[in-house]
């Protein structure tokens, strides 16, 4: 049985779709620009990424907490970041969407950690079975 594999396609069509609310909300004076980290791949071990400390800082979203200084709880600025309700729903939807994603990954990771483990103990039996019948200690398996 073929696995069809549309993870890639999937993520291409909510590429464009983000692609597509950005450039229609550029008009929006509370948007912030964020930098993108690209993280680079450990040339020894493929696959592998490698994260160092100066890279994080690229890895989180821009945040500005001077923006959220309150004087006077009881009398708030005008000047607070604010959000509209439908902005506020559609980030919502949008980053709980984000973090099941990532969460689906994180399981499959596991899994494949699960996987290995199997086959690392699977190929430990297997060594200790070839030198088991190496050193003639099966002679007395095989007549079980």
């Amino acid at each position: 049985m073929a696995k069809i594999d549309t993870t890639k396609a999937a993520a291409k069509a909510v590429a464009e779709k983000l692609a597509r609310g950005k450039q229609n909300s550029a008009s929006s004076t509370n948007s912030t620009s964020a930098t993108t980290a690209t993280v680079p791949i450990d040339s020894r071990i493929p696959g592998l990424l490698t994260i160092t400390p100066d890279l994080v800082p690229g890895m989180m979203p821009s945040f500005q907490p001077n923006q959220y200084h309150i004087s006077d709880p009881l009398n708030p600025p005008e000047t607070l970041p604010q959000a509209t309700q439908s902005q506020f729903d559609k980030g919502i939807k949008i980053y709980e969407g984000a973090t099941r994603s990532l969460k689906l990954t994180g399981a499959a990771l596991d899994l494949t950690r699960e996987k290995f483990t199997v086959i690392g103990k699977h190929s430990k039996a297997f060594g200790a079975r070839v030198r088991a019948s190496q050193s003639g200690l099966t002679q007395g398996l095989r007549r079980m």
